[in-house]
């Protein structure tokens, strides 16, 4: 009787780590869709226009995009898409950015939870 109702007292946890894996894989795919966006040009090793240095660091074709980023590029990610341009391999030397409050917000959200995560694992 004792590991039915220890059974019971599981579900719940489980329904919860099954939701926030869920959220998890949510925002680090808006975050791929996003860097695509904004940063493929040098970071999708399907382009031409592709940089090794780049990919070195993510490839956004990598469902785990963010594995090979230390804490520092992650910040730095989410710190250039506040920025108004990036950088490009165009005539121009840089492009307009045009990342949404919720874009942002959610891949914020994602590098918190993946620094997160890793700190957890740590332990």
């Amino acid at each position: 009787m004792k590991g039915a109702v220890l059974m019971v007292a599981l579900i719940p946890f489980a329904a919860w780590a099954d939701d926030t894996e869920t959220e998890y894989l949510r925002l680090r795919a808006a975050g791929r869709v996003l860097l695509d966006k904004s940063c493929g040009e040098c970071h999708d090793g399907g382009r031409k226009t592709a940089l090794p240095k780049a990919l070195h660091v993510f490839d956004t074709r990598d469902a785990d995009w963010a594995a090979r980023m230390d804490e520092r590029q992650l910040r730095s990610a989410a710190g250039r898409l506040a920025d108004k341009v990036v950088p490009t391999q165009g005539h121009e030397e840089a492009k307009a950015l045009a990342v949404t409050v919720n874009e942002k917000a959610e891949f914020d959200a994602y590098v918190t939870t993946e620094l997160g995560r890793r700190q957890s694992a740590c332990k």
